[in-house]
């Protein structure tokens, strides 16, 4: 079960737990393609500095990304952060020759993180929910914007003080 792949998460409700897989021998992993289907990204809820998580992990032990949010005495939640991993270790010095990094963006990993936090959330009577982007993370990723809107949230901006957006969706 995977508690016990997370013990210290407390119990957790994932649909399958999926062991390492074993090899006969070490191969190069560098050109093997990220296979992500259906199964093997799980979505995981658990409270978090006073807030709550969601996190999206592959095979049951890689961090595809994360978000958290809190929500406020209004019945409102603020996202606080969401983040699909650009650089996630995926490749393990036994099972490989050497180390294998990969990308787990564009795999619509954000978008099933960003529709849990909304269906847990709604579960716990929010109204509203709400983020802001700042500037940095727009440059960075122009798409965020395109991507709120895509899910449902309206947005607004840029604030005159810091340039950043904010997104609200109910």
């Amino acid at each position: 079960n995977s508690a016990s792949a997370y013990p210290e998460w407390g119990q957790l409700s994932v649909s399958k737990d999926r062991p390492l897989a074993r090899a006969r021998g070490r191969r190069d992993c560098s050109s093997m393609p990220l296979e992500i289907g259906p199964r093997d990204i799980h979505i995981l809820h658990r409270p978090h500095r006073g807030g709550f998580q969601v996190l999206a992990v592959w095979r049951n032990k890689v961090l595809a990304g994360d978000a958290e949010y809190l929500i406020e005495d209004d019945n409102r939640a603020l996202i606080t952060m969401i983040e699909v991993s650009d650089n996630a270790l995926v490749g393990h010095k036994w099972l490989c020759f050497g180390e294998r990094r990969e990308s787990f963006r564009g795999h619509d990993i954000g978008k099933r993180i960003l529709r849990e936090v909304i269906r847990e959330a709604k579960a716990k009577g929010v109204r509203e929910i709400y983020g802001k982007i700042i500037a940095s993370n727009l440059n960075a990723c122009p798409f965020l914007l395109d991507w709120y809107e895509g899910e449902g949230f309206e947005i607004f901006g840029p604030d005159h003080n810091d340039n950043s957006r904010t997104f609200i969706g109910s």
